[in-house]
């Protein structure tokens, strides 16, 4: 028998909950239903990784005097007149060799190498999204189209062989400059099933241009007003929504030990850092003529969430004092209702659920603040494959060779669930870079660590001043009291790319460091030439030697009469 691409996943699923004609695995990560409480007294904080449901369709607006409008490209009669606007580009795949903003492939790769082609099935929206808009390739994308669906039959996950993939570039702009470095670039995968359901068409990403939602000014649409309704709290959670039958593309878990490889053509290439929910990310970026080919391949992870929450006379004295004080100083960012009164001084009548973002100083603070309420144990672990830029200007300390220039500068990845914002820092002669996750995962099992960075060669080197001789490297995983961690660590360069992976470290919150070396040639000294000195010539005597009548004269160094003559004295 021919061996497959992939072996075909035989899935014994003990408890399935059902909705409709479909049914997924309960207690599947991926499937956690998020919480939604609005009873008055509750409080609540969730960290996960960024969803980008609600957001995933093409949509152009521009400013027109004091006015905001949605267009259908540059040339909408009344978007001609504006100098000012902000694209959000779906990008779809391309259709030819020379085309560019657009998916060239996706692509599986098993743990022996063996490759699985994806093939696209269709686009999420049908024909296309409403708020779609034409582009012009200069200040905007040349196209902006929908996400897609795709199939790798060598590569199924256990629901089947669909994949969501959502890749695009986000930006405001100036008419007539481009737009292109300092854009916000992202790049996704799902697995997916379809469930149909029941949503109305204004709850699926915006859908029917906001028509039953959208406020107006001047009989034109000035602001978005509507939301998109992706998550199902309690119940279901769809990684995409599609028109067709109200189909939520419900997320699953992707399949073990297979790598992702994802390529797109940009027409110019954003700069800045990438960061990503990858793991032993491999980078190709290749400049055309007309077009830049990035090119991601990596493995998937799976980043903890952190869900603590509860009514307020439940709550541990120093959970009740942070929430006061995280209200009372406006410092907390939290989506709240409230009753009538002082929702500051009566915690009883207001309800507080914080979807915090995984990144920053402040989500780092809180894995610590809430690790006691949870039992240090994370409440899911979903698997992940996304990467998006961090901008060129995330981080005001960000050392100058990370946010001049163009190009991408480097990949950072990691599967904790809150990270540093921005790139590493630059601290005495270290890349420093901060994570924070609970100790546990679900099942109970402790849950191991895993860092990469992928810096350019040249950005290295900008950053210690060094030559083009080779670079050494080492990583130290520090924990929070000071103590070094043993962790898996491997450093080499290849391809104009200096590759950096820790693996197997602990939590809660270690700061892993990165010291790049170079060793300074040494100059071999200049040989002194050898001198040779002769030996002054040996000085010589003469003698007379005698033998009867006989007469010798002898001249030598040590002059000596011959046998039977007689030296005559002087």
């Amino acid at each position: 028998m021919k061996s497959r691409v992939f072996q075909i996943f035989s899935v014994a699923l003990a408890v399935l909950v059902a909705f409709g004609n479909f049914a997924f695995a309960a207690g599947e990560d991926e499937q956690w239903p998020m919480p939604d409480n609005p009873a008055f007294g509750h409080h609540s904080v969730l960290i996960q990784d960024n969803d980008i449901h609600g957001t995933a369709f093409s949509l152009l607006t521009m400013q027109a005097g004091e006015n905001n409008y949605i267009c259908s490209s540059l040339q909408d009669p009344k978007c001609a007149s504006a100098t000012s606007g902000r694209y959000r580009a779906m990008l779809p795949a391309c259709v030819s060799e020379t085309d560019y903003d657009c998916i060239v492939g996706l692509e599986a790769v098993s743990a022996s190498g063996v490759k699985a082609e994806g093939k696209l099935v269709e686009y999420i929206y049908g024909n296309k999204h409403p708020n779609e808009f034409t582009g012009d390739g200069k200040n905007t994308p040349l196209h902006a189209g929908d996400p897609s669906i795709w199939s790798i039959s060598g590569a199924p996950h256990a629901f089947g062989s669909e994949y969501g993939v959502v890749v695009g570039l986000d930006n405001n702009f100036q008419v007539g400059q481009s737009s292109f470095t300092d854009a916000a670039f992202y790049m996704n995968i799902f697995p997916i099933s379809r469930m149909a359901t029941a949503y109305t068409a204004p709850d699926i990403n915006g859908y029917a241009n906001y028509a039953k939602c959208q406020e107006k000014k001047s009989g034109e649409i000035t602001t978005i007003g509507c939301g998109a309704g992706a998550q199902e709290f309690g119940k279901y959670r769809c990684a995409l929504k599609m028109i067709e039958g109200a189909t939520c593309l419900l997320q699953h878990a992707f399949p073990q030990d297979v790598r992702y490889k994802l390529v797109v053509r940009l027409g110019q290439e954003p700069s800045g850092m990438l960061h990503g929910r990858i793991r032993d990310p491999q980078i190709s970026i290749t400049q055309g003529a007309n077009f830049t080919t990035i090119s991601v391949e990596a493995g998937t992870v799976q980043v903890p969430v952190l869900y603590s929450g509860g009514d307020w006379n439940t709550l541990p004295a120093v959970l009740q004092q942070y929430w006061d004080q995280c209200i009372s100083t406006n410092l907390c960012g939290f989506s709240t209702r409230q009753a009538t009164g002082n929702i500051k001084s009566d915690p009883l009548r207001r309800n507080v659920q914080d979807y915090a973002l995984p990144y920053g100083d402040r989500s780092l603070k809180l894995i610590s603040t809430f690790a006691n309420s949870v039992k240090d144990t994370s409440v899911a672990a979903p698997t992940s494959w996304n990467i998006r830029t961090l901008g060129v200007d995330r981080s005001l300390n960000a050392p100058k060779c990370f946010t001049t220039g163009v190009g991408f500068k480097g990949v950072v990845t990691t599967n904790s669930t809150t990270y540093s914002e921005g790139p590493p820092a630059f601290e005495d002669g270290n890349l420093n870079y901060k994570v924070a996750s609970l100790h546990y995962l679900p099942n109970g099992d402790v849950f191991k660590g895993n860092y990469n960075l992928v810096l350019r060669s040249d950005v290295a080197r900008c950053l210690y001043g060094f030559s083009k001789a080779p670079i050494s490297a080492s990583i130290s995983i520090l924990s929070a009291d000071g103590s070094n961690q043993v962790a898996t660590t491997v450093v080499n360069e290849r391809d104009n790319w200096l590759y950096l992976t820790a693996a197997g470290f602990t939590f809660s919150s270690p700061t892993i460091k990165v010291k790049l070396t170079q060793e300074t040639p040494v100059a071999s000294p200049t040989p002194k030439p050898e001198i040779t000195t002769q030996a002054a010539p040996a000085k010589k005597f003469t003698i007379t030697c005698t033998k009867g009548k006989l007469k010798k004269k002898l001249t030598a160094s040590n002059p000596k009469c011959p046998a039977g003559y007689k030296k005559v004295a002087k």
